[in-house]
């Protein structure tokens, strides 16, 4: 099984830890972003936009609060040492 699909040299516990702290929820807040400012939205759809907007910007804050007040929480339970990563990031760069 090839596990370079991505071809990247991300580990299981780095994968986890850019899910929990909100890589997806990022991709969310753009797109919703993008629908409130779109003019091709016909009027009737108005206030269903602006609960889609709405709904989507607080859940998006709320777990990014959550996930990111507690991400070091799981870098400690995943043993991953901050320092060696942020060196390893240096020297790549």
């Amino acid at each position: 099984m090839n596990h370079d699909i991505l071809a990247t040299d991300l580990d299981v516990k780095e994968a986890a830890v850019l899910l929990w702290a909100g890589l997806p929820r990022t991709v969310a807040l753009p797109l919703v972003l993008i629908l409130n400012h779109s003019s091709n939205i016909p009027p009737l759809a108005q206030e269903a936009r602006f609960l889609f907007v709405f709904f989507t910007d607080g859940a998006v804050f709320l777990t990014l609060i959550v996930h990111g007040s507690t991400t070091q929480i799981l870098l400690h339970l995943l043993s991953i040492d901050t320092t060696e990563l942020q060196q390893n990031c240096k020297d790549q760069h």
